[in-house]
Parts: C-alpha cells; sequence; structure tokens
C-alpha cells in the first residue's frame, strides 16, 4: 500500500517514486532472470546495443517475475490508486537503447480511465543517464488535451519522417520533473502521464509490472475492448519469436491464483463487448489518435 502523501502525490502530479522497495534477494533474483531471458533471446537474435529488446516474464521459467503481479505491494497499491477491479496485464523487461521520445503508455488519451505502471531498474539511472522524465499533471484530461496539439508532444507528429530528429533535438526544452532510482527503487505512474527519458547506455535495463483501471463509462469501454484482445490473445510476434507461449502460459493460471482469476474474468468480461453494448465508436480525432464517440455522430 501506498502512504497517505505518497497517494497524493500520485493523484497530483501523476507519479511517485518508492524508495528501497525491493529487498536484495529480490534484486538478486531479478538479474539472474533478466539475464537468462536475455540470453534466450539471443538464440533469435543477438543484442548490439543498436535496436531495444524486450522480454514477456510471465513464464514459469522466470518465476520471480511472473509472480511479481500477484505480489500485495503491487496489486494493493494498484487497487488504492485505481479500484478494486484493476486488473494486471503485462510483466516486461527491456533492454532499451538510445533516448526515448515524449509519449504515454497505451490506450487513446484520457479516454480508457488509466492505470499504473510500476517501472525499476538493474542499474541506478539519473536524468542524464536514462532515468524517467515527467511531465507533471500531464496525466489529467484538461491538460494532456493542451499538450497533444503541443508539437513533439502531440501523436500527429510521430508521422512525420524526421520525428526521431526533432524529437531528440526538443527532448530538453520541454519543462519536466527529472528522476533519479536504484536497483531497489520503483517508479510507480499513471499510464496515461506524458514521459521521456534522456541519456544513458545502449543496454539499459528496465522492468515494469502494469496493471489497467477496470473501465466505468461507456467511452472507457469501447477504448478498452479494442486494447484488451491482445493481451487475452496475444498473437506471435514476427521478430520476437522469444516470446512466443509466454502469456498463454500465464494465461492457464497453473497454480489456480485466485487474484489472477479474477484479472482474466476481467479481460474476458470486456473482451465480450460490442459496440453494440456501449453505443459509442472509436473516430479519428484528427491528430494521430482515436476518440469514442456516440455511433449515431460517427
Amino acid at each position: 500500500m501506498l502512504t497517505a502523501e505518497q497517494e497524493r502525490q500520485f493523484k497530483t502530479f501523476g507519479f511517485v517514486v518508492i524508495r528501497n522497495f525491493f529487498r536484495p534477494w529480490e534484486v538478486d533474483s531479478m538479474r539472474e532472470e533478466f539475464d537468462y531471458a536475455a540470453e534466450k533471446a539471443s538464440r533469435w537474435e543477438k543484442f548490439d546495443g543498436t535496436r531495444m529488446q524486450y522480454f514477456k516474464m510471465l513464464g514459469t521459467d522466470t518465476p520471480f517475475y511472473s509472480t511479481l503481479p500477484e505480489d500485495p505491494r503491487f496489486y494493493e497499491a494498484a487497487e488504492q490508486l485505481f479500484g478494486a477491479k484493476t486488473f494486471a496485464f503485462e510483466v516486461n523487461a527491456y533492454r532499451y537503447v538510445g533516448n526515448t521520445p515524449w509519449h504515454y503508455n497505451d490506450g487513446c488519451m484520457n479516454a480508457y480511465g488509466g492505470g499504473v505502471k510500476f517501472q525499476f531498474g538493474l542499474e541506478p539511472v539519473d536524468a542524464n543517464s536514462g532515468a524517467l522524465r515527467f511531465i507533471p499533471g500531464s496525466h489529467q484530461k484538461h491538460y494532456q488535451d493542451q499538450l497533444s496539439h503541443y508539437p513533439v508532444l502531440g501523436k500527429h507528429f510521430r508521422k512525420t519522417l524526421d520525428y526521431a530528429r526533432k524529437a531528440a533535438e526538443q527532448l530538453d526544452q520541454i519543462p519536466c520533473c527529472q528522476t533519479s532510482y536504484g536497483p531497489a527503487d520503483v517508479v510507480a505512474f499513471d499510464l496515461r502521464i506524458m514521459h521521456a527519458t534522456s541519456g544513458g547506455s545502449n543496454d539499459r535495463q528496465m522492468s515494469c509490472v502494469s496493471y489497467f483501471h477496470y473501465p466505468e463509462t461507456p467511452e472507457e469501454l469501447e477504448t478498452m475492448r479494442h486494447i484488451v484482445p491482445r493481451y487475452l490473445h496475444p498473437e506471435p510476434h514476427p521478430h520476437m519469436p522469444w516470446q512466443h507461449g509466454v502469456a498463454e502460459e500465464w494465461l492457464t493460471n497453473p497454480d489456480n491464483s485466485d487474484k489472477r482469476r479474477q484479472w482474466i474474468n476481467c479481460l474476458e468480461e470486456i473482451s465480450r463487448t460490442s459496440d453494440r453494448d456501449t453505443g459509442m465508436v472509436l473516430k479519428d480525432s484528427g491528430h494521430g489518435s482515436t476518440v469514442p464517440v456516440p455511433r449515431e455522430s460517427s
């Protein structure tokens, strides 16, 4: 559970750094399993520091990572922030390369109700070595709506050919909060907040555990019903064969976890929803993302 001050900071600014979250032996376990996943991937694609790799860590061959969603330190904090029906949907490990441009995670702007990502790394990072940067408060709809029209921050900018160059040039021109954290720390942030990274090695090892807010409005449900199937029925990634079968294994719930079954039920409920149930459809917003609108307005 988060303290009252941590919860207030998260809801106001969209993120909070939780110090000394992991015990030393847990960090050691993550290092071991991360190295295993990286070696497994290297059998298909050698990592050369020019392109990011990521690994789904939900399989029985990464037992510590795969149990993290059901760790009360994570799911109780997620439920505290987003309600009792909040559900886990991913545990990933990453080998990041270079800067990460300004973006928000998943969904279409603010229309899906948000969620929380807990990010942590295997090496200390600061503002100049790949730690997360946030635009405080940008998870809130009225502010995000304004930012979506700002060059570099708007989704429409991703469609231009010189996006990467301009994004790198203007990364430091956006007022933001720059964080720092070590291997025992966790950064919790709202999936809707604008964030980025700058600097760091070309093998920046990070991991995450993520949860979605269960949709409560027709707009949220219409958005989420398009997002959820990719987690409930994951398709093999053509360029990442080492991912095959990992999520499917987790969905079998071999240990009969009640909490995991609750989350799978949420995924199934949302997946069965149609636009007839919501009365909404997704429509192009005009700047590179989609927004839910009433069916008759489409």
